[in-house]
């Protein structure tokens, strides 16, 4: 048997931090805390770099035990031998555990990053009344959003 066991055990407890992790960095970009965002995000990448090891460790693994085939990569070359009797039901569970963690903190990851948008929108609104930016005097930016051009009227000269 391929000892890749412990390997998805440290995959499912990471995840489940990874979604923690997301749910009070929703929490402090809804308080706009950034040195708490700053902080979330040291913790997060962390955790994304010892997934990354992880990952790496257990496609070695792979290789070496002759799960998957390097010169003939296909997709899911792992799901099939998971799933050859005899099907390890721990090891099934955990990968199907991971799977669906991943999905969450994607999920959540996604919803952090629409607040995040807005929230940087709006305050690059603000900056935008601070200067004295007429909404007329806008143009398109090479990613389709606008900005807009240099305004000789500014809050503070007025």
């Amino acid at each position: 048997m391929v000892p890749v066991e412990p390997i998805f055990l440290r995959n499912k407890e990471l995840l489940s931090s990874l979604s923690t992790l997301l749910d009070v960095e929703r929490e402090a970009l809804a308080q706009l805390n950034s040195e708490k965002i700053i902080e979330i995000s040291k913790q997060k990448q962390t955790i994304l770099d010892e997934l990354d090891k992880l990952n790496i460790k257990r496609h070695s693994l792979l290789l070496k035990f002759g799960v998957i085939n390097q010169k003939k990569a296909e997709e899911g070359q792992f799901k099939a031998w998971l799933n050859t009797p005899p099907v390890n039901t721990n090891l099934t569970n955990l990968v199907l555990d991971c799977e669906n963690l991943l999905e969450v903190c994607k999920e959540k990851n996604h919803s952090n990053e629409q607040i995040l948008h807005i929230a940087q929108e709006r305050n690059k609104s603000f900056l935008e009344i601070l200067k004295g930016s007429d909404k007329k005097s806008r143009v398109y930016t090479a990613k389709g959003s606008t900005k807009p051009i240099n305004s000789k009227h500014t809050l503070g000269k007025a």
